[in-house]
Order: structure tokens, then sequence, then C-alpha cells
């Protein structure tokens, strides 16, 4: 007992922050990330804290010794107060940044020039954290355009643009390919100077449909001129026994058989085959003995129910054709619906007693 408790706390020392640091690595933001929404929150604080004056304090001597509210110390110690606290998602790394550029922000809100914008200067300028729209990599290149002097075709990014990473690259959009991103991915299909998907049926196509394919998809086959679904159950059934087959558009699925069944044909009760022991197959359905007994009264019954009433007609028949025919019909309809909703049919209980005679007097 003790070793499995040695060993479950030596697995939680070593796994544990192994998990927490791939956590932390898959919500880090880089370092142009960071610094931009650093700038937004104290775009935000700006834009909240610009009034007519301090609140507080010896706002006169405020204005007059030093300076105007607006570019003030103590405007800019509240904004500082408040940086990051408006943020749900990734404050920490907000507050990191504000550590990292507090030396900065000072020189920059002292400067005469207050028209500079921060994220500009900051993160670009200074930090060099970030890149210029449509520039990339460690000096900011451009991105390259194709010959129409666009920048991936204008379908697709360039790879690390904004930032000071990435190679220039088209990233490009879904459906579309190639350097500048003016082709067709595969399976995609041009058509009014747009790349769309093909049918499902196709791997490759010339346009869209099933018959326009140049290829079919996987679980398709090319017939009668075009990629028509393959039955996979239509075979002999790809699933195992307790299981059965439902096809569908290129593909099929195995699914489990109810767990009275041990082999069925779909899904519920009511499509087996076969049962498990000491159960007995009636009309698709798995029953224990006492079950099927009960139903097999019931089946009786209705027997003898229908008998009683074919008799009256009968009788009707002789007196009343007009109306023994109308009363035939009903008793019709009524005998189809009590039997399309019975678990055990008159025609299966007739069978029934009819095979149990057979092998009482060993006739089969």
């Amino acid at each position: 007992m003790e070793n499995k408790i040695y060993f479950w706390i030596i697995i939680n020392i070593f796994a544990i922050p192994k998990i927490a640091r791939s956590e932390r690595n898959q919500n880090k933001l880089n370092e142009c990330q960071r610094c931009e929404i650093y700038a937004n929150s104290f775009k935000h604080w700006l834009d909240k804290t610009s009034r007519g004056k301090f609140e507080g304090g010896d706002a006169v001597w405020e204005e007059t010794k030093l300076k105007s509210y607006a570019r003030s110390e103590v405007r800019l110690v509240e904004i500082q107060e408040n940086l990051c606290s408006e943020i749900k998602k990734n404050q920490n790394q907000c507050y990191s940044q504000a550590e990292e550029a507090e030396h900065f922000i000072e020189k920059w809100w002292s400067e005469k020039d207050v028209s500079s914008d921060l994220y500009t200067w900051l993160c670009i300028d200074n930090l060099k954290y970030c890149c210029p729209k449509h520039h990339f990599g460690e000096l900011c290149d451009p991105c390259p355009v194709d010959s129409d002097s666009n920048i991936c075709g204008e379908r697709g990014i360039c790879n690390g643009e904004g930032t000071r990473s990435g190679d220039g690259s088209c990233n490009c959009y879904t459906g579309y390919s190639g350097e500048h991103c003016k082709q067709c991915a595969n399976n995609y299909f041009s058509v009014d100077n747009e790349c769309r998907p093909c049918h499902k049926a196709c791997a490759e196509c010339l346009s869209y449909g099933s018959d326009k394919c140049r290829v079919c998809a996987k679980g398709w086959e090319f017939k009668d001129g075009s990629c028509t679904d393959i039955d996979e159950c239509a075979t002999s059934s790809p699933c195992k026994s307790n299981q059965y087959c439902l096809n569908n558009d290129g593909a099929y699925a195995c699914n489990h058989c109810d767990p009275s069944c041990i082999t069925c044909l779909g899904a519920g009760p009511y499509n087996c085959t076969s049962c498990k022991p000491n159960y007995s197959l009636w009309s698709g359905r798995c029953m224990d003995e006492k079950t099927s007994n009960a139903f097999l009264l019931n089946a009786d019954k209705r027997l003898f129910l229908y008998a009683s009433l074919f008799t009256l007609m009968y009788l009707f028949y002789q007196k009343a054709k007009p109306l023994a025919v109308v009363m035939v019909a009903s008793l019709g309809i009524l005998i189809f619906k009590l039997e399309r909703v019975s678990d055990i049919t008159v025609q299966d209980a007739v069978y029934t007693h009819v095979t149990d005679f057979l092998k009482a007097n060993e006739l089969i």
C-alpha cells in the first residue's frame, strides 16, 4: 500500500508541473500580442481619465506648477494603477508587459509631441516587438506582392505580418494555394474567379456535382457517369457479430445491437436476428418465457375474438349483405391496426401452435 502511495506522489511531482507548463505555453502570447494588449489597455484608461482636471489633491498646484492635467504625473499614476484591470483574458501577461514597459511609458509621457500613437511608438519603434501592417520579420521587411501589387492575391495573409517573426510566405485562406494564393487547393474548383469546394463525392473535380468529378473520393465509385456511394453494408457486413452496419454517404458506421440481441439487422429491440440463452425470437424481438407466454395468451384471445366476429359477420351476410360487407371491411381495418402494434401477432401464435402440435406428434 505504501509503495502505491509513493508511486502516486512521484507521478504527481513530475507529471503535474509538465501539464501545467504545457497549458501555459498554449495560452502564452507572443511579444507583439502582449505589447498590443498593453497598449490597448493604456489607451482605454487614457480615455477613461480624460476630464478637465484631477479630482482630488491639490489640482490648482498640479495645473500651475507642473503642466496641464492632460499630461500630468497625477494622470499617469492614475492610469498605471488601473492598467490591465479591465482585461479578463491574459491579464497576467498584460501586467508583465506593464512592468517591462514602465520606463518607456514615462519617456513617451514626458515627450511634448502627444500625437504619437502609443502602439507604434512603444511596440514597433522602441521595444521592437511588432512591425507595421504588411511587414514582417526581424527587420520589418515588406510582405511580397504579386504582379498586381496585392499581398497573397488578397486571398491569404503574409506569414509573420505585423510581428518580428515569420518568413513572409503566404498563408492562404481555405480553398486557395500557390505562392500568391492564386490557385485553387486540392478538392476545390474555380468559378467566377473564386475557389469553391467540390461535391463530397469528389477527390478532384472540374465543377460542382457528383458527375463532375475527376477522381472519386474514398467510399465512392465511378458508375454510370458519376461518383456513386459504395454501400459497404450491402455486401458481407464489415461489422462485428453484435453490431449492425449503417451506410452513410461515402462511409459506413458499425453500431451496437440492442442489449437484448446477440445479432441484429438494425437499431432497437425489434431488429434482433438471434437471442441470448433462455430468450426466444418473436418478430425481431427477443423475449423471455414469461413475457412471450403473456403475449401468446393475448394473441390467442384476439384470435378467438376475430373468429367470433367473423362468425357474426357470416350470419349478418345471410340477412343483410350490404351491411355485412361494410362490417367485414371495418373488421379488416381493425384487425390490421391491432396486429400492427402487437409484439406477437395472431399469425405468429397460429404458426407456433401448429409447430408445437407437429413436434409433439413427431411429425416434424
